[in-house]
């Protein structure tokens, strides 16, 4: 089975920055745990060339010490986030959203940053419930325009960020794990809070969806694996207390947390077998699966279709999953259709196509959001085989 295959179109790029030590400890008590060759940057879709696309190896170290695992080689910001991608559609993510909005109005912020606001839901979502509530938005590629209550700011959160305005909570969703150094990122989130101020944040389940094989947890836009053990550390090193932790549907941990003073003697549990094994079975996941696709694939005499246009499907392409036997990827996303997967030859569909085709085959391996994608494509056609 080869690497990429189908797929090796597109340059290869240096990496921004090269992390040599643990984010968590400082010392430098890195492995190597695994490189996936050459793979695509961007985990969108785009209108260009495919020459012009950029690959480059996607390598992963793990600390002896703690079990940490990181990207080792960071890309440069404006390739990983070329475009607006998000892709939090389908009633799963719609749940996380009215829930998230829920959890944080509970803590009646009034004066609020988000970090990543992207298309301002939760912003929307917690001003319907709270309308005295002010909100700034830091968001690279904001998609909604700013009103009376709701400001947008167009840049990256960092270390070296300044609040141009009081504020007594800072919330994001599904952020943290993209910082490039998210350890520094808390830190100075706890200093732009006053005393009592509120971090409310949700990230996702790290641990239980690497545990479901999810492609979604580690690639070049999660470049950490932070479960829940770190973050309690990470949070009471950089001063915070945790008043509330509330897990969401097996997908995401919401956290509420209050500015207190900094515990720098925090020590961290080493996971490192429990995570190596993680990865591990991980791996051998995907590369069974593609064996297994292929296979399929070879004996079905009809078209066949591979869903979502993502990590999910790049992943199994770079894994060796026969592009050339693939239709094309069915996506929900109206900003993808008509374009083409990053790092592939394949252009994207909507779903519905699949009404005018005769028995077709649909690959679905989406984690979490598999059952409601099924729903749908048994909906549209029930004629399909879905693998």
């Amino acid at each position: 089975m080869t690497p990429h295959a189908g797929t090796t179109f597109g340059t290869r790029v240096p990496p921004q920055a090269v992390r040599a030590v643990c984010l968590l400890t400082g010392r430098a008590s890195l492995e190597r745990l695994h490189c996936f060759p050459s793979f695509p940057v961007y985990i969108g879709c785009t209108d260009a060339d495919p020459e012009t696309d950029r690959r480059a190896d996607m390598v992963f170290d793990i600390c002896r010490e703690t079990g940490f695992i990181q990207l080792a080689e960071l890309m440069p910001l404006n390739l990983v986030y070329g475009a607006y991608h998000s892709e939090a559609l389908g009633p799963l993510w719609q749940r996380h959203h009215k829930a998230f909005s829920r959890f944080v109005a509970d803590f009646r912020p009034r004066e609020v940053l988000e970090i990543g606001g992207s298309n301002a839901v939760v912003a929307g979502g917690v001003l319907e419930l709270l309308p005295d509530c002010r909100w700034i938005i830091v968001e690279p590629s904001p998609s909604v325009p700013s009103d009376g209550r709701l400001r947008l700011r167009r840049g990256y959160f960092d270390a070296s960020f300044s609040a141009d305005a009081p504020l007594d909570a800072i919330v994001h969703s599904h952020v943290l794990e993209h910082l490039y150094d998210p350890v520094a990122a808390i830190h100075r989130m706890h200093s732009l809070l006053p005393e009592h101020g509120r971090l409310i944040f949700s990230v996702p389940d790290m641990r239980g969806w690497l545990e479901r094989k999810l492609p979604n947890t580690l690639n070049f836009e999660h470049t950490v694996f932070l479960v829940d053990a770190y973050i309690e550390r990470l949070l009471a090193q950089a001063g915070f207390s945790i008043l509330e932790r509330v897990p969401f549907e097996d997908h995401s941990l919401f956290y509420a947390a209050e500015r207190t003073e900094p515990k720098p003697a925090v020590r961290f549990d080493n996971l490192y077998e429990e995570h190596a094994a993680l990865f591990t079975n991980f791996l051998q996941h995907y590369r069974e699966s593609a064996r297994e696709l292929n296979q399929r694939i070879e004996n079905f005499p009809g078209a066949v279709y591979l869903f979502g246009a993502h990590i999910f499907s790049q992943m199994y392409l770079e894994m060796g999953l026969r592009a050339d036997r693939i239709a094309a990827i069915l996506d929900n996303s109206i900003i993808k259709q008509g374009k083409r997967l990053y790092g592939s030859a394949l252009h994207v569909a909507s779903p519905m196509m699949l009404a005018g085709i005769r028995r077709p085959a649909v690959i679905v391996r989406a984690g979490a959001y598999t059952g409601e994608i099924v729903e749908q494509i048994r909906a549209i056609q029930p004629g399909a085989e879905i693998w």
